[in-house]
């Protein structure tokens, strides 16, 4: 086994728009001439990472391990282990088992040109002992697809047995509690994705095929049994303009509602987000439709922490290629904003996966092409927006060999950082596993919503637009970086809006106030500290300005700021003339901290 550690370079990374940094990189390769890939991720609450994936024997022939990798935080490897149970091993997800252990579930495949399948979950102890295996094959199709753990530490299991749907719990010794398993109509039948509820209710969604009535024969199904496995009701979209239709992830609220992502349409099909009651009753559906006749979908969904429904996944661009999606909806299932990403070249860009932050910033993965189409591998790529809508920074990551990078998944480690996972070109042959850590060098803090201290006048800001107190126009002043926060080459510029069309002074810190949580002056909140540099000051135009704007020095060099690893904080204070608040006639906005780099 070879495990290769490193920290990143910037020949290797790329980034725009505003900053991200790459904590550490650390690539997997089990052997030469061994192909590796990560097609699962999951975070504990020490940091510590698991990836899981596949070692394909023979590159690059189909026989495959299951491959486990247990990183520590700081992006050594602990442990990893190579698995075989059947000819060809596929890995669909891990998750921690709550005592440091873990569980991986998959499917094995005894041939690929006849194959026939076994579902299998794998369950590890903290140091990588193998504690249990349970295999299950039988005729059709059989799958571990998705995991969730139950409070009392035992994991439900959806896939597919015996080509139905099928759910499973087991405890922690590997025993199987309850099963339930239904048949859709006939056809091949698999549920992709499963969450632990209120109550310990198990709610899941997937496909069932076959079925009455004309046309494809693709249904969304959605199903919600008790905790002891007891069936409370099972739904499907029957009507012909949801078909052919596919679940691919779901969320369910503290009250049981149930939302899902997936796709649906009488052609091509649609990008689909629909919503459930608990009883089962359906909501509202929306479909998104990138071009006429196009195989659109969404594939990924959360719930930000303002509430709102993040969902993810691809839209045709109209050149026959595909970009990344994302779509933000209230519960009402009204759209609040929708954006699509193109990495380049208009080629077809391949999403994997979604993470929304604390913060409420919204990550996708997957990958996009390198070049124009057709003259380079794509890379494995990482887009993000903020809470807003407003697109932030995307980076990319180039492999060694001809081959194409894969498998991109994602998730949130704390805060603003983010792992990604899949695999990268190696060389002329090989592909290995590739995990990365990346984490925003710039942070906004001290809102004025009142997660911080409170707004004077209980003028607070609205929570998801992360701004300072609410001024005279309603709304609060919102600081944001751009650029890079490099010494060597400073693009920094700091971006203040939605401000009254007044002066502005942009100002640097070396702490913040309140522990972050800012104090009361004027009409807002002071969140900066410690020794003070006036940057500069603007006049806002429409209610937006910016330092450095042309003729001024850079950040770097107006702030002083000369040793990489440096942290200021960075604030803006401008006018606000009508007196509605207090008797100042001021405020400001958010806090900003940023990390200076080499």
């Amino acid at each position: 086994m070879k495990c290769t550690y490193l920290f990143a370079s910037v020949a290797l990374a790329s980034v725009t728009s505003a900053q991200v940094s790459v904590d550490w990189v650390a690539t997997h390769d089990v052997a030469p001439d061994v192909g590796n890939e990560f097609t699962a991720v999951a975070i504990d609450a020490t940091g510590r990472v698991v990836v899981g994936g596949n070692t394909i024997i023979n590159w690059p022939m189909v026989d495959s391990d299951f491959e486990t990798c247990l990183y520590r935080s700081n992006g050594t490897l602990a442990w990893s282990r190579s698995t075989s149970v059947s000819a060809h091993d596929v890995c669909s997800s891990v998750a921690f088992d709550g005592t440091g252990g873990l569980f991986v579930a998959g499917a094995g495949y005894t041939d690929a040109i006849q194959p026939v399948s076994a579902r299998t979950l794998l369950r590890y102890d903290a140091v990588g002992n193998l504690l249990w295996s349970n295999t299950l094959s039988g005729t059709g199709s059989n799958r571990g697809n998705a995991l969730a753990l139950c409070p009392n530490g035992d994991v439900i299991l959806a896939g597919a047995l015996n080509s139905d749907l099928s759910l499973e719990r087991f405890d922690a010794a590997g025993n199987i509690l309850w099963a339930w398993i239904a048949d859709g109509h006939g056809g091949i039948d698999h549920l992709k994705a499963v969450a632990v509820g209120p109550g310990g209710d198990v709610w899941a969604t997937g496909v069932v095929r076959g079925g009455p009535g004309p046309g494809p024969s693709f249904r969304i199904v959605v199903v919600r049994v008790t905790s002891a496995g007891v069936p409370v009701w099972i739904r499907t979209l029957e009507d012909l303009i949801y078909r052919p239709g596919y679940g691919h992830a779901l969320v369910v609220d503290a009250a049981g509602n149930t939302t899902v992502a997936g796709r649906a349409g009488p052609s091509g099909p649609d990008a689909l987000i629909a919503r459930w009651d608990p009883a089962g009753n359906l909501a509202w559906v929306r479909t998104y439709d990138g071009n006429a006749d196009s195989g659109d979908y969404a594939t990924r969904i959360e719930v930000d922490p303002f509430g709102r429904i993040v969902a993810a996944g691809s839209l045709e661009n109209g050149m026959g290629n595909h970009d990344f999606a994302v779509w933000c909806l209230d519960t009402a299932g009204s759209l609040i904003w929708k954006r699509t990403w193109d990495g380049g070249f208009s080629g077809w860009d391949d999403f994997g996966d979604l993470v929304v932050d604390a913060m409420g910033a919204v990550w996708l993965c997957g990958w996009s092409p390198a070049s124009p189409v057709g003259a380079a591998p794509p890379d494995l790529t990482i887009a993000s927006w903020d809470s807003t809508g407003a697109f932030r920074w995307s980076w990319r990551y180039r492999g060694a060999g001809p081959s194409t990078n894969r498998s991109a998944v994602c998730a949130a480690v704390s805060g603003n950082n983010v792992i990604v996972a899949g695999s990268v070109t190696a060389g002329s042959e090989t592909q290995n596993g590739l995990i990365v850590k990346l984490n925003r060098t710039a942070v906004e803090y001290c809102f004025g919503d009142g997660s911080s201290t409170p707004c004077p006048c209980a003028n607070a800001s609205a929570p998801e637009q992360h701004a300072g107190c609410a001024n005279a126009l309603g709304r609060g002043a919102r600081l944001v970086d751009n650029g890079r926060s490099s010494l060597a080459a400073d693009t920094l510029v700091l971006e203040g809006s939605q401000m009254s069309s007044g002066d502005a002074l942009y100002f640097q810190g070396t702490s913040s106030m309140s522990g972050g949580a800012g104090e009361l002056f004027g009409d807002g909140l002071s969140c900066v500290g410690g020794t003070l540099i006036r940057l500069g000051s603007s006049v806002n135009v429409a209610g937006a300005s910016r330092f450095p704007d042309v003729g001024d020095p850079s950040v770097s060099v107006r702030g002083l700021v000369t040793t990489p690893g440096s942290r200021r904080t960075y604030q803006v204070w401008y006018r606000d003339a009508s007196v509605f608040c207090t008797t100042a006639n001021f405020n400001f906005s958010n806090g900003l901290l940023i990390t200076w780099t080499l």
